[in-house]
């Protein structure tokens, strides 16, 4: 899925990932989705029996292309951002790798490692 300005002056598209380091259009418009998916209401009720990390993981991905960012990183990615266990390394528990959102929330994302 593409990303484009509201006000829509240059017709710029940009992909999610330069949405998410840009911020904003170089027009300086908000940057938004050039549609809204349209969601089944069989896909809804599959959607009922998920938890949350793994129900933001299904909504992302309707606007992450599978080439940028896949379903697998993805929920890797809601997982240990929306999951709180009261030992938040259990959050990681089999894998050293998370991902931190900091400075303006989605601004920039880092990538480092846990030590064991």
């Amino acid at each position: 899925m593409k990303f484009v300005s509201t006000r829509a002056v240059d017709n710029v598209k940009y992909s999610f990932e330069q949405a998410l380091l840009a911020g904003w259009a170089e027009d300086g418009g908000l940057l938004m989705p050039e549609r809204i998916p349209k969601i089944k209401p069989e896909t809804l009720d599959s959607w009922r029996q998920l938890s949350y990390p793994q129900l933001a993981a299904e909504i992302l991905a309707l606007f992450v292309d599978e080439s940028e960012l896949d379903h697998a990183d993805l929920l890797a990615i809601t997982t240990s951002n929306l999951f709180h266990p009261r030992n938040p390394r259990d959050a990681f528990a089999g894998s050293r790798r998370s991902v931190t959102l900091h400075s303006g929330g989605l601004a920039r994302a880092h990538t480092r490692l846990l030590d064991a």
